[in-house]
């Protein structure tokens, strides 16, 4: 697709650095990939994000991005908030779900700075950077949906008809709920209750477990978490 035909679209949607989320992908109906590598045969344009958009102010409606900004270094990071602010239009949203490295399990890696699970991501994104992000930027309202705050996560409700996020509790199966009938009171963290499982798991570590890292583990509903933060210009 190239631009001139993006801006025929009404509304104008796009999803910043999305590949192959967007049109015709059922959570992603009416958005087009702005990415270096858009998949065949979905709606996608070719662009390298560190660059400016090459569309005129307010043109868009609204922007999404997903599992994305992690990849661009600090800076770059902030031209884009800029970029973003300048193509949308009055009243116009961008919602943006990426990794948040306050995450219990996650807090080690962007403590010494590399995740070797993930090379590619060299921003370590906290709720506390984007909001400074922000605040730098011309943006002056946004609402943060889901984030770690310590050891507590916390969480809004999100209407995923303006941007569906793929990666938190509502969406993830990764993220799953243990049955009641499956608990035993055991004072092992604090008052949270824990599966035979979770028990396990302790005993494994020697019982040295914090109540975070119980929360966050595999199979727990926090486990698998994006921040979820949405912009919006007045």
């Amino acid at each position: 697709m190239e631009w001139s035909e993006v801006l025929t679209r009404q509304p104008v949607r796009l999803h910043l650095g999305g590949a192959g989320l967007c049109e015709p992908h059922p959570n992603y109906r009416g958005y087009v990939a702005v990415d270096l590598s858009p998949r065949e045969g979905t709606w996608g344009v070719r662009h390298d994000l560190r660059e400016p958009l090459p569309i005129p102010d307010g043109s868009v409606d609204r922007l999404h991005s997903e599992d994305f900004i992690e990849h661009l270094e600090r800076p770059a990071l902030a031209r884009l908030l800029a970029e973003a602010y300048r193509v949308l239009r009055s009243g116009g949203m961008m919602r943006i779900g990426c990794p948040d490295y306050d995450n219990p399990k996650d807090r080690a890696y962007a403590a010494k700075g590399y995740d070797d699970r993930y090379p590619l991501h060299v921003t370590f994104t906290t709720a506390a950077l984007i909001r400074e992000l922000i605040e730098a930027s011309p943006f002056t309202r946004y609402d943060v949906l889901a984030h770690w705050d310590r050891d507590r996560f916390i969480s809004r409700p999100i209407d995923y008809a303006l941007g569906y996020v793929r990666r938190t509790p509502d969406n993830d199966i990764r993220c799953r709920i243990f049955r009641a009938g499956d608990t035993l009171p055991v004072n092992l963290a604090r008052w949270v209750k824990i599966t035979a499982q979770d028990l396990a798991y302790a005993g494994r570590r020697g019982f040295r477990v914090s109540r975070a890292e119980m929360l966050s583990r595999p199979d727990r509903r926090w486990h698998v978490t994006s921040l979820v933060i949405d912009l919006f210009k007045d």
